[in-house]
C-alpha cells in the first residue's frame, strides 16, 4: 500500500471540507448497477451504505430489491437520505446489519483511519455476513498529484491518500477480523461489456488475470465476510 506525499494528509475535519465542496460523480451513480450484479449473492435485507455520498447506490438497492431496508451515511452527505457521521465511530448498535457497502471510501482517508472505519463496520455487522469493499485498483498516486497556489502543499487531485492491490485487501481483512471471499480488480467498462458471459465467470481467476493486466482506471471489488462465530 503506498500513500502521497506526506506534505499533505487530510485529518477528518479537512476530509468533511473536502466532500462538502466537491460535487464529483459517486461511484454508485455511474457503476452501481454492474456492482450489485457482481455481489448481489450476498446482498442482505438491512443493509449500512458507509460513505453513501449522494445516495445513489442506496436508491439503487431499493429499486431493485423490494422490502430491503438500506441505510447510508457520510462525513459529508449530498443527499437529505443519508446521515451525517464519521465512519470512524459508527452511531450504531453491534450487529445492527445484515450488510455493508463501503464504496470508493477509505482511499480518501488514512491508513490508521481504514483500520477505524473497517473495524466499525465489522462491529455493526451481524455474524456471517458481508462488507462489500472497493477502491482504485493499483492507483498510480503521483499522477493526479497538484499542489496549492496559496500555500504549496502537494495534495491528490480527488483527495485519494492511498493506492491498494489485492494484498492490502487481505492484509486488512487480517486485521480488522473478515476473512476474503472474492478480492477482484475489475474494469468496470469492460465488465459491462461482458456481463453475458455470466456472474460465474466474470468473477474467475481467469477474468481477473485478464482485468489485472488491462490499462487504464480499474476498480479492486472485495467481498469480505465476519466470521459466523
Amino acid at each position: 500500500m503506498t500513500t502521497t506525499s506526506t506534505n499533505y494528509q487530510l485529518d477528518t475535519e479537512q476530509t468533511r471540507a473536502f466532500w462538502a465542496a466537491n460535487q464529483a460523480d459517486y461511484f454508485g451513480a455511474k457503476n452501481g448497477a454492474m456492482l450489485l450484479y457482481l455481489v448481489g449473492d450476498v446482498l442482505g435485507k438491512n443493509i449500512l451504505d458507509a460513505g453513501a455520498g449522494d445516495g445513489s447506490l442506496m436508491r439503487m438497492i431499493k429499486a431493485n430489491n423490494p422490502g430491503v431496508n438500506v441505510r447510508g451515511i457520510d462525513l459529508a452527505p449530498k443527499d437529505d437520505s443519508v446521515e451525517t457521521g464519521d465512519l470512524t465511530a459508527l452511531p450504531y448498535e453491534d450487529a445492527s446489519f445484515d450488510n455493508a457497502f463501503c464504496s470508493e471510501v477509505v482511499e480518501h482517508v488514512s491508513p490508521e483511519d481504514t483500520i477505524k472505519i473497517l473495524s466499525e463496520i465489522f462491529r455493526v455487522l451481524q455474524p456471517g455476513t458481508h462488507l462489500v469493499l472497493t477502491v482504485p485498483y493499483n492507483e498510480r498516486l503521483e499522477d493526479a498529484l497538484v499542489a496549492c497556489p496559496d500555500c504549496n502543499r502537494v495534495f491528490h487531485r480527488y483527495g485519494h491518500q492511498q493506492n491498494f492491490l489485492e494484498s492490502d485487501i487481505e492484509k486488512l481483512a487480517e486485521q480488522t477480523g473478515f476473512e476474503p471471499v472474492h478480492i477482484l480488480p475489475v474494469k468496470m467498462s469492460r465488465a459491462k461489456r461482458y456481463k453475458f458471459l455470466g456472474r460465474g465467470l466474470l468473477r474467475s481467476d481467469w477474468m481477473a488475470g485478464r482485468m489485472r493486466k488491462m490499462n487504464g482506471k480499474r476498480t479492486l471489488i472485495s467481498v469480505l465476510r465476519k466470521p459466523a462465530g
